[in-house]
């Protein structure tokens, strides 16, 4: 339970995946962070500016925020957390290299294989088994792949070295089904067999979409001209990852034309956030599509990233005196989780 957009860092593109850039130092750092991810605990997980400047990984539990640190480089990044409280994420390495990263309280942060041939590696995802799933990128193009029983594979060996389906896995549920894009297609990896979901044009972000443990599938499309709409895959046969999807599109707020959406819970509400006749708001679908907003924390916008089967969204809000800051929104009340 996760999940991303820009999320207001500088990037870099590196084989069409959006990649952290350091930031530059000033004599005053204003501190920003976003939650990505938030489990049935509560616990979330993103990232935090430090005094430095830099971006680290940073986990909010039992009313704290820590800093987990890095592999070594100078910037990391959380992107999901399980029920069991394991985090995973992304770092650069003293090299400056990035590397998928697990972290647990009593391992800390420890690095994830490198798939052979691969420059940097990214985790997206984490489930309850502690399979991880991500991408690797190899020469120019990026690469699906899982982390399963100490090792790691490619998602999908029949289309190596195909520069035409270069792509990434964004999320794993419980049951260990992968849902990923390949080229301008979504897919669902399960039992050794991918099923595509999607044609239409994909709005290509570094995370983005999620499976639950029914596989309704939750991701952005391009829609008419430049606008962006969220939606939503509902197997024909529920739970039947191989199955006939159809699609809907999530309803945007008031006065709204664009829309993203990045996790989807147990039951089918999912998180995002929709443009709105006030500007970009944090979302919570329902199961059948519509749209609450969540508010902000004072500022000028709100977006959501993550939910939990508690009906629990994190993400990041602007607050009154304009820095970005990590929210909880829980039983109608969106609270300032704060920084490092």
């Amino acid at each position: 339970m996760r999940k991303l957009s820009s999320l207001m860092l500088p990037v870099v593109i590196v084989a069409g995946a959006l990649v952290v850039a350091p930031e530059t130092a000033s004599a005053t750092v204003v501190k920003r962070s976003a939650a990505l991810a938030v489990n049935n605990l509560t616990e979330a997980a993103g990232w935090s500016t430090v005094d430095s400047g830099a971006v680290h990984a940073a986990v909010w539990r039992r009313g704290g925020v820590s800093d987990l640190g890095t592999l070594g480089g100078a910037e990391s990044k959380a992107t999901a957390i399980n029920d069991r409280g394991e985090v995973v994420g992304s770092s650069q390495t003293a090299t400056g290299v990035w590397r998928a990263f697990r972290w647990t309280e009593a391992a800390g942060m420890t690095e994830l294989d490198v798939l052979s041939g691969a420059n940097n590696c990214y985790a997206n995802d984490v489930n309850i088994l502690g399979q991880v799933v991500g991408y690797c990128i190899v020469g120019s193009s990026a690469r699906p792949v899982l982390w399963s029983g100490g090792s790691v594979t490619d998602v999908d060996p029949s289309t190596i070295g195909n520069a035409d389906m270069e792509g990434a896995a964004y999320s794993i549920n419980d049951r260990g089904e992968i849902f990923g894009r390949q080229s301008i297609y979504l897919f669902v990896y399960a039992g050794g067999v991918r099923s595509q979901i999607g044609g239409t044009n994909i709005y290509a972000t570094d995370r983005f979409g999620a499976i639950n443990v029914r596989a309704e599938i939750v991701a952005n499309a391009m829609a008419s001209g430049f606008d962006t709409r969220a939606r939503l895959w509902k197997g024909y046969y529920p739970g039947d990852p191989t199955g006939y999807y159809e699609r809907f599109d999530l309803a945007l707020l008031p006065g709204g034309t664009d829309s993203r959406v990045y996790d989807i819970n147990a039951s089918g509400e999912s998180a995002g956030w929709s443009y709105s006749s006030v500007g970009s708001r944090a979302v919570l679908w329902n199961s059948d599509g519509a749209a609450q907003d969540l508010g902000h924390l004072g500022g000028a916008y709100s977006e959501g990233y993550g939910t939990n089967d508690r009906s629990e969204v994190v993400g990041t809000s602007s607050i009154a005196s304009g820095e970005d800051h990590a929210f909880l929104w829980s039983g109608g009340t969106m609270t300032d989780l704060g920084t490092l």
